[in-house]
């Protein structure tokens, strides 16, 4: 089978180095990418007063499902997510073990910090019900493009 390959449908063209323009790149996953979905998102910049004048979309494209599968984007845009499910504490960082211990207000060291597969088994959940379980803001970090809930 042949690879499609990437549709462009607005060259990018990066900021100039010395402006105070900052690049940031939007990546849709495959069951959300569609143009509905990016006309929702600039819709919402285009509404904003405070964002209207300063955003502009300077890039477009669409990368066809199977260019997406042959080059295990999935795979490694989740490879992360995946360790921290698989191995819980031992994935974290200094720099989130400080911010960990400091938004807790409990010793990283002595916190007992599962993944997502030990939650699976220990609380005898489904993938949907852990996902889903609610806990107050409080209770709830997201640092590292990892979400993690204290589970009492």
């Amino acid at each position: 089978m042949e690879v499609r390959k990437p549709s462009i449908l607005i060259p990018f063209t990066p900021s100039d180095e010395d402006s105070h323009t900052r690049d940031v790149f939007v990546y849709l996953r495959p069951e959300t990418n569609g143009v509905e979905v990016e006309s929702v998102i600039m819709n919402a910049i285009k509404k904003e007063s405070d964002c209207k004048e300063l955003v502009k979309l300077v890039y477009l494209a669409n990368l066809p499902g199977n260019f997406i599968t042959q080059k295990g984007l999935i795979e490694h845009h989740y490879r992360m997510r995946l360790l921290f499910a698989m191995n819980g504490k031992r994935m974290f960082t200094k720099h989130m073990k400080k911010v960990f211990s400091s938004y807790f207000r409990y010793p990283f060291d002595k916190a007992e910090i599962i993944g997502a597969y030990e939650a699976l088994k220990r609380l005898g959940l489904s993938e949907e019900q852990l996902f889903n379980s609610w806990v107050s803001p409080s209770d709830m970090l997201n640092i590292n493009g990892q979400s993690i809930k204290r589970i009492s």
